[in-house]
């Protein structure tokens, strides 16, 4: 809510219990399934898939033998977040040396440590969408046009086991926290590892300052639904018609392209009232 006196200190209060990870646990056999495991990996075709810039952190979810067996837990409270709210308490303050410090202790103490699982997934097709040509094999991406293009996040699932990161992960790295100078450059890095840490977790929306209404029903069964939490919250800076998603394939030059780097587009609107509450 952008108190962040409060935030800090709560955060801080986290990250004095160790290994803090809260998860909800599942129960496939009595019909209480982990559907994000079922959409991402389970059913045929899978109902959803990354963004080809993710493609390295799919499936976060999986099972090896019965699916209903077999069902993965879900973080709701991880210590991941304890850091990252402080260093972007920092970094809005333009602490950039002290956001910095935050997050490598994350990637180092924290991220570094969780567990990671070899995993068989060369069933996966990428069948289940809109799109035909999302690549199968190993490819390039550039997050936008203007972007280098950067090995390692499209995986090649036939070549052998891919590298589960079941609660967390992230290609953002000490160097590349070295060499970010601004708060620009921070605030940057810093929501891509929201995006990635996070993923299949749902909290992109809210980082995207994106709000769905709360039904009807809801509104009238619970009195602290206000008017204002019925309405649709939709940033001028979000692109529409699933352009936000969307991507070009080179096969020649096995290169996938962005059309948008959406955490650079936060970055620009970095004032804009439904993101970055720290700042605002």
């Amino acid at each position: 809510m952008g108190d962040a006196v409060n935030a800090g200190k709560f955060a801080t209060d986290a990250l004095a219990k160790k290994d803090v990870l809260l998860q909800v646990a599942y129960d496939g056999l009595n019909g209480v399934s982990n559907e994000m495991q079922t959409g991402t990996f389970v059913a045929l075709p899978n109902r959803f898939a990354p963004l080809p810039r993710l493609d390295f952190l799919d499936p976060k979810y999986f099972n090896t033998g019965v699916a209903a067996q077999e069902q993965k837990s879900i973080a709701i409270a991880k210590g991941e977040e304890a850091y990252l709210i402080l260093a972007e308490i920092k970094v809005s303050a333009q602490d950039i040396p002290g956001a910095r410090q935050l997050l490598q202790s994350m990637l180092t103490d924290v991220v570094n440590l969780r567990t990671v699982t070899p995993l068989d997934d060369s069933k996966e097709t990428r069948n289940g969408g809109n799109r035909k040509d999302y690549p199968l094999t190993a490819m390039k991406v550039k997050f936008d046009q203007n972007d280098t293009a950067r090995s390692g996040y499209v995986l090649d699932r036939q070549a052998g086991k891919v590298n589960v990161y079941a609660i967390s992960g992230t290609k953002v790295t000490s160097a590349d926290l070295n060499a970010a100078t601004t708060q620009d450059d921070m605030l940057y890095l810093l929501y891509r590892m929201r995006q990635e840490i996070f993923i299949s977790e749902g909290r992109r929306m809210t980082d995207l300052g994106i709000k769905m209404p709360v039904s009807q029903t809801e509104q009238l069964n619970n009195t602290n639904v206000k008017a204002e939490h019925t309405k649709a919250q939709l940033p001028s800076f979000i692109p529409l018609n699933r352009a936000m998603d969307d991507f070009t394939v080179d096969a020649a030059n096995g290169i996938v392209t962005m059309k948008y780097d959406m955490n650079r587009v936060l970055v620009k609107n970095k004032t804009a009232k439904e993101i970055f509450p720290f700042i605002n």
